[in-house]
């Protein structure tokens, strides 16, 4: 027994140290690879985090990483900092003082954190949006909902889309505004997401992202959804530009401002009507616990009077100067009563597109805006659902962070290459697991809606909850190639790493870890100092800037199938490699493969003994004579890192191979990420100048006592064969049952993936009357597989048999990258 079992092992090791093979389809075609599609998620905040300069420009070192590194798409304003930022504020005039329609510092979505002040928002929304067409990358636009409203929402489509001398939304002739400020010409903005992180809860200010949604009747997620009346009492009241508490007690001084907190931004119809900020009476203003007066005008009260003037318009009060009205003693606290009407999503996303179709209408146009919701959670789509408001959401932003990595001991430090071999192996199956946590969301959304155009939005992701230098090194340059590849194959139209620019240190914000920003911020002075952004700074770019490089320069324009054979784990169970194809118009294969191996050096491990060589097939292409151009992304090890003195200490490698073969044999580099390029341009297929329609295929899984007896496909509604009719002895075949116990009518549409079960009645006898229909066993459900849209995760692995060993065979549908189908 000893001698056969490794006799086995010997064999096994035999086929894995032949490498796995890739073999790519060009003829199964799916997904379309958007320029959007490779992007990344930035904060205005801080001067951009120290990239931009006090005029709003964006400084030119760094600019020329951003451009390197080619990223399609940039989210903006960023997250949490974008559920209270106001557009409005951020365009005109960077003077900080004036009122209106201008620069005035923005509330950070965690305001009450300890010394927590607004931003002046430099970087504003004209900026970013010119920086993004100077540099080809597309506008993720994130709409604050925590301060924001449908009219106000509308405006921005407005200010982004229309053409100039076109006013859709009426109010304030908001593409003129754009050109008045030197932006003649629409963006051209597609992709909004309503909010950020809505469905987190906690303690207004420093943890929720809810704001004024749970002091709705029906709660938060009502708030969100469909808005309502927000009732606050005795809420401290707040100063223009910060919402910190330490703001809001007197300060002694004469004509002191405050602000009913989450008032209605100022609003204008087009007959420059301002609209109320607030519920008409519903406003009381205490100084402590003392009940003030309101008065009409506060330069008609006496010395003594204890008054305050209302601004029914801003929501802002002001108390008197001592001679006009009393100034409040000076560390009172001032709080106040009031109510406000707030809009939640359905009313945002039905306003921003009756512009959009009104801005259509205008310029003869037939452009489309997606629109997403922020809160991840599935009670959002059951709200929905129940409100017939399915149309009005395009699909889910999902961010799946990677939270604490491994031994709580070594999850910000790893002292030794063991530790970190760790860290390496832990972090790569968490972001597997978050991987699944996405593609459930999005079978929820299809599964309730019965849309398969529902996709995920991956606006944020990354390894959020460590601190360890590894977060900057070639393992998180992995980390999000293997995540991009998951996510494209899930349907995300853009996904976003978190984030762009941070400062290079060793410790985190309350936005998360800096080590995570794919550029890095080195600033010259004093960091302490200079945690607003001003000052100088230096920039290098991460390993992972590079994957975005790799990705958006050397890479097609459409995903097609591939499959990956006799294919290698390590030692958790993590499949060794993940693989994503293209083709561009020219008929040029890329083929992107992660290669999660690791060397003798960097680990004793079984994970040093998996081969590094790969096997390259292209269906109906002989490789032979082919030149094949590769561009790998390795270096030393896999915690190498970059830093300002060493900006290419890991960089790009670049050469050439000819096969020789009608496949060829590559030679990966240990933990690396590589794209090769198969094709001289020459062969650019045929275009079937009137192609045939793509059919639609669905799956009946027909089950037998809780196991799998066969599927039978139905093409465009119609079965590809009969059901079959069983027989058993002593029992009577009652036919095929739906999961709701319905027998299976042929008449009836079939319009998704089904699960069938068998059903039996005993068999009578003379002298025995037959019994009812038993019901199947309980079967377990089938993971739903969304049909239509862009395509989806693959099938389940088969296996097969080469030489009398197993080798593991996981296939993928058109799109879908070559690796197992996790569960």
């Amino acid at each position: 027994m000893k001698a056969a079992k490794a006799e086995l092992a010997a064999s096994v090791a035999a086929v894995r140290a032949l490498g796995a093979t890739i073999t790519v389809d060009p003829s199964v075609v799916g997904r379309a690879i958007d320029d959007s599609l490779f992007g990344i998620n930035h904060r205005y905040s801080n001067y951009g985090y120290g990239t931009v300069n006090a005029d709003g420009t964006v400084k030119d070192d760094f600019a020329a990483l951003y451009k390197q590194a080619g990223f399609g798409s940039l989210r903006y304003p960023g997250g949490t900092i974008s559920n209270n930022y106001v557009w409005t504020e951020s365009i005109g005039d960077l003077d900080p003082i004036t009122k209106e329609i201008e620069r005035t510092p923005q509330i950070h979505g965690f305001y009450n954190n300890q010394g927590q002040a607004g931003f002046i928002p430099a970087f504003g929304l004209l900026e970013v949006a010119e920086f993004a067409e100077q540099m080809n990358s597309e506008i993720i636009m994130v709409y604050g909902i925590g301060r924001g409203d449908a009219l106000d929402a509308a405006d921005m489509v407005e200010f982004l889309n229309a053409e100039q001398g076109t006013n859709p939304n009426g109010g304030v002739a908001w593409a003129d505004k754009r050109a008045e400020l030197g932006h003649p010409e629409p963006f051209g903005i597609r992709y909004f997401e309503i909010g950020n992180e809505n469905n987190q809860g906690g303690d207004d200010g420093t943890a929720s992202q809810q704001y004024w949604m749970p002091n709705v009747n029906g709660g938060a997620l009502e708030g969100y959804v469909d808005g309502g009346t927000a009732t606050f009492n005795k809420q401290y009241a707040v100063i223009r530009g910060d919402w910190n508490v330490a703001k809001s007690y007197s300060t002694g001084e004469k004509d002191q401002e405050f602000a009913c907190r989450y008032a209605l931004i100022p609003r204008t119809d087009e007959k420059g009507k301002a609209r109320d900020a607030v519920v008409k009476d519903s406003v009381k203003v205490y100084v402590g616990d003392e009940l003030w007066s309101p008065v009409d005008n506060i330069k008609s009260a006496k010395p003594g009077d204890k008054v305050y003037q209302l601004d029914m318009t801003t929501g802002f009060f002001t108390f008197g100067d001592g001679e006009h009205g009393a100034i409040p003693e000076k560390g009172k606290q001032i709080k106040v009563d009031y109510q406000v009407a707030r809009d939640g999503f359905i009313d945002i996303s039905q306003a921003m597109r009756s512009t959009m179709e009104q801005i259509n209408k205008d310029a003869g146009t037939q452009d489309e805006i997606e629109i997403y919701t922020s809160w991840e959670a599935d009670n959002f789509v059951d709200k929905m659902h129940e409100k017939n408001a399915d149309a009005l959401y395009d699909g889910m932003a999902v961010h799946p962070y990677t939270n604490k990595v491994g031994n709580p001991a070594n999850n910000d430090n790893t002292p030794t290459v063991e530790n970190k071999t760790q860290w390496y192996l832990d972090v790569m199956r968490l972001g597997d697991g978050v991987a699944n946590n996405v593609q459930k969301h999005v079978d929820y959304m299809r599964k309730v809606t019965g849309d398969n155009t529902k996709v995920p939005v991956i606006s944020e992701y990354g390894i959020f909850r460590s601190t360890n230098t590894m977060v900057r090194s070639q393992t998180h340059a992995l980390y999000i190639a293997r995540a991009i590849m998951e996510y494209a194959e899930q349907g995300s139209p853009y996904i976003q790493k978190h984030c762009l620019v941070d400062y290079y240190s060793s410790g985190a914000d309350s936005l998360g870890p800096t080590q995570q920003a794919v550029i890095q911020a080195v600033a010259q002075g004093n960091l302490d100092n200079q945690k607003d952004g001003t000052g100088e700074f230096k920039f290098f770019s991460t390993p992972s800037a590079h994957i975005f490089q790799m990705l958006n320069g050397s890479f097609g324009s459409k995903m097609v199938g591939t499959s990956l054979s006799n294919e290698g784990t390590l030692s958790n169970g993590v499949s060794q490699h993940s693989v994503m194809a293209s083709t561009d118009e020219n008929g040029t294969v890329y083929i992107a493969i992660v290669n999660l191996g690791l060397n003798d050096v960097e680990t004793a491990g079984a994970d040093a003994a998996l081969s590094q060589k790969v096997t390259l097939a292209v269906n109906g292409m002989d490789l032979t004579g082919k030149t094949l151009k590769i561009k790998t992304l390795a270096g030393d090890s896999f915690y190498q890192e970059n830093d300002l003195a060493n900006p290419e200490n890991l960089a790009i490698e670049e050469r050439t191979e000819e096969a020789t073969g009608a496949t060829h044999e590559l030679e990966l580099a240990p933990h690396s990420f590589t794209i090769v390029a198969i094709g001289d341009g020459s062969e650019e297929p045929p275009v079937d100048p009137d192609p045939e329609p793509e059919p639609t295929v669905y799956t009946i899984k027909l089950m037998l006592d809780g196991e799998l007896h066969k599927t039978i496909d139905v093409v465009d509604g119609e079965l590809s064969e009969e059901l079959p009719v069983l027989t058993r002895e002593g029992w009577v075949f009652e036919g095929w049952f739906y999961e709701d116990g319905t027998a299976f009518d042929s008449s009836r549409p079939i319009e998704g993936d089904l699960v069938l079960s068998a059903k039996w009645t005993k068999a009578s006898t003379p002298d025995e009357p037959s019994e009812k229909p038993t019901d199947p066993k309980p079967t377990p459900k089938p993971e739903q597989k969304p049909q239509g849209g862009l395509p989806q995760t693959g099938d389940a692995s088969t296996l097969m048999v080469a030489g009398g060993v197993a080798v593991g065979v996981a296939t993928t549908i058109a799109g879908a990258r070559a690796r197992k189908r996790r569960v």
